[in-house]
């Protein structure tokens, strides 16, 4: 994800920094440079100084004619990254113009250029970065998030996204997804970067990849603009167990800084302090961390202590902010000003309130940041109603735009206005302003919480009427039954004395019969009881010996571990002490199995995929691989046989232990694909594949004498399988067999 981001950035520093550079200045370069390479830069930097000003039309032609001219340079001198830069950069100039198909028509020149030379990767980044393009030039001609712009960019995503597919790069793939997603968010399409994340999470939650915990963040923040707070606090917690679980410390300051604002929305005003406490003591520890970002968050804080009668301790903090970290430039200082006013405000100091709230402004008056000026509008109008100062407020509050703010604060703004036309005696705008507030905090809170009570209400009263209901029914039903007991109740006596009497013979008779036959009954019983015991202890004990076996095997192996391991600290051979490194590995294997035999509830069976994820463990570790090789892991679970299990672990081992060992000597990072799937009912498929150097063009695996391809074809013989050896951007090992017992 910041690979992408740092690409995108690099092009639009590129941009900018071909704009520092005046009309005359490039004019006069490319008067004097005689030379090719000289002329086709300066021709193409003036192209993009025009292109870089692009809102007069006159400007568009005078870049299309530059990038022209430097693309018929370029292709006389077959010179291929430039003839690339200059069709990129045509394509931009017609995006600008709104006309895609002629845009798309030069970005594909870039993409055959690259498939021309089976770079697939770059081809596929092509489609992708032109994605990106279409969604913010288009978006960005007068229209507010025009639809066709997003049906256009996605389908450009989804190409290059495939290509990346076919690659077999998941993690690359996974990064464009994310960004393509975070685009649509960035433009405003909120609906479809919601329906993208909730995609990519559900197909990947389960995965390691880092990259997508950034869109646990941005869902919340697309939640709390909507006011849906609840779900905003679902996806910030999910986020916050997947980040522990992958020990993604990098992002705790952005996701407890999204934490403490939806408490502080959802009025929880000491959760609310507690989580902007933990965001600003993490950010101060992190170097370099822009000073704007500590002070947003400081300014809060101090809010939410205001609540609470704190206004002396955020006083006091934002003036040792100060001192650790010193505003350096007016946004800072306007922001410093700000939070001084709350605090300020809070001790009802209102002279020294106002003086800050000024200062703010004025430090404001020239910010480059749109939300900053639109923040201190609020908050200064805000002061001014709380003082009844109407006239002074309404100042401030006419050019505040309204936009920059999420539901909560649209909410807030109308709540203002309303005060204002009510106090300058406009009763109907008042009345307008008021419902506006009213219909807003309505689909905030309102509706929710009064359907959920009024939904239990109804529950409860239903629930109670209906046991009502049938009280007055067992009711009735007793007295009925006791009005016919007293009716019958006469001529059931004299019959009932009748029948007793009958029963009484009957049931001496069927004693005398029953007394007899439980009497042998109990005897057979008794012997079969003695016989089941006695099976059940021989169960028990072979159970227990079997267990015993597998546990004394295990430490078998861990003594002749530890011998070679001691063997290993006399010998000064290095292929020796390889080979014997290689027989603890292979032991290791080994002893794993039986390990997990002794610890299962059922010792005959190995399930595959907690003993793979265990072997690749132990050799992360004895390998000190740390993070320059990531493992991906697509495991069925199947349980195996011991017979089953001990050649697989081997065969993993082997070829494990190989690409760790040789196939990333020139890479300083790598990715090994373990997979096992099943077919059919018969049929297994055991992968392992690195994206390394791979094997030499003269390697003959099938022929190979080494130890290590000597034993994994013998051990898929044994396992009645096939092994394959392809050698194509990496090295990939395949074993395909039918074992003869196997459980799934």
């Amino acid at each position: 994800m910041f690979k992408i981001l740092s690409v995108g950035l690099l092009l639009i520093i590129a941009r900018l920094c071909s704009a520092q550079e005046t009309r005359g200045q490039l004019y006069t370069q490319l008067a004097h440079k005689q030379i090719d390479t000289a002329r086709l830069t300066s021709l193409y930097k003036l192209g993009l100084f025009y292109l870089s000003h692009y809102d007069k039309k006159d400007h568009l032609d005078s870049a299309e004619g530059y990038f022209n001219k430097a693309l018929v340079m370029a292709t006389a001198a077959h010179r291929n990254d430039e003839i690339n830069n200059c069709n990129w950069q045509l394509g931009d100039v017609y995006l600008a113009r709104n006309n895609l198909p002629v845009a798309e028509r030069y970005c594909g020149l870039v993409a055959q250029a690259h498939e021309a030379k089976h770079e697939t990767a770059r081809q596929a980044k092509t489609w992708l970065i032109f994605g990106g393009h279409v969604l913010s030039k288009l978006t960005d001609t007068g229209k507010k998030f025009p639809e066709s712009a997003a049906e256009m960019a996605g389908i450009y995503y989804n190409r290059g996204i495939k290509m990346l597919q076919s690659l077999r790069d998941t993690g690359s793939a996974i990064a464009w997804e994310i960004y393509a997603a975070t685009s649509y968010h960035t433009r405003g399409y909120d609906q479809r970067y919601r329906k993208g994340a909730l995609d990519i999470l559900k197909r990947f939650d389960n995965s390691r990849f880092v990259e997508l915990n950034v869109l646990f963040t941005d869902l919340s923040q697309v939640y709390r603009d909507e006011g849906n707070n609840n779900m905003s606090l679902f996806y910030l917690q999910k986020g916050m167990n997947r980040m522990a679980r992958l020990r993604d410390t990098d992002k705790y300051q952005v996701i407890y800084g999204e934490l403490a604002l939806v408490y502080d929305e959802l009025g929880q005003t000491d959760n609310s302090i507690e989580w902007y406490k933990k965001t600003l003591a993490l950010r101060e520890k992190i170097p370099d961390m822009p000073p704007a970002g500590l002070y947003r968050t400081a300014g809060f804080l101090a809010l939410n202590l205001n609540k609470l009668g704190r206004s002396a301790e955020g006083l006091s903090y934002i003036k040792g902010l100060e001192k650790r970290h010193p505003p350096k430039d007016d946004d800072v200082r306007g922001m410093a000003a700000q939070v001084k006013a709350y605090c300020y405000e809070g001790l009802k100091q209102y002279n020294l309130a106002e003086k800050y709230y000024l200062l703010m402004m004025a430090y404001y008056k020239n910010s480059a940041i749109g939300y900053l000026p639109a923040y201190g509008l609020y908050d200064i109008a805000n002061f001014y109603i709380q003082q009844k100062k109407y006239i002074k407020a309404a100042y401030y509050l006419k050019d505040l735009q309204v936009a920059n703010f999420n539901l909560s604060g649209q909410r807030n703004i109308d709540l203002m206005l309303f005060k204002i036309d009510s106090a300058a005696g406009k009763p109907w705008s008042a009345i307008k302003y008021f419902q506006d507030y009213k219909q807003l905090n309505d689909s905030m809170f309102n509706v929710t919480k009064s359907g959920q009570i009024e939904e239990l209400q109804i529950k409860y009263a239903t629930d109670q009427k209906e046991s009502d209901l049938t009280s007055v029914k067992k009711d009735r039903q007793l007295q009925f039954e006791k009005a016919k007991h007293a009716t019958n109740a006469r001529d059931v006596t004299f019959i009932g004395a009748g029948l007793l009497l009958i029963v009484v013979g009957l049931l001496y008779n069927s004693y005398r019969v029953n007394q007899k036959k439980t009497v042998v009954i109990n005897r057979k019983n008794k012997e079969l009881n003695q016989l089941v015991n006695e099976k059940d202890g021989l169960l028990e004990e072979k159970e227990w010996l079997i267990k015993e076996v597998h546990h004394r095997v295990k430490n078998n192996l861990q003594i002749v571990m530890g011998l070679l391991q001691r063997q290993a600290s006399y010998i000064n051979n290095e292929e020796a002490l390889t080979a014997i490194q290689n027989s603890e590995h292979r032991m290791h294997s080994i002893a794993l199995i039986h390990q997990k035999l002794y610890q299962s509830d059922n010792f005959m069976l190995v399930n595959i995929a907690d003993y793979i994820d265990e072997m690749i463990g132990y050799l992360r570790d004895s390998f000190d691989l740390g993070e320059s090789i990531r493992f991906e892991k697509q495991i069925a679970n199947v349980d195996f046989d011991v017979n089953v299990a001990v050649p697989l672990a081997l065969i993993l081992n082997e070829a494990i232990t190989n690409a760790i060992k040789y196939a990333f000597t020139n890479y300083k990072y790598g990715c090994i694909q373990v997979s096992f799937s099943q077919k059919d009912n018969d049929s297994y498929l055991l992968e392992i594949i690195d994206n390394g150097s791979g094997l030499p063009d003269s390697f003959d695996a099938q022929n190979a004498n080494s130890m290590g391809f000597s034993l994994m074809r013998g051990l898929s013989k044994q396992l009645g399988g096939v092994i394959s050896v392809t050698n194509n951007l990496g090295v990939a090992i395949k074993i395909s067999f039918q074992p003869g017992e196997h459980r799934a």
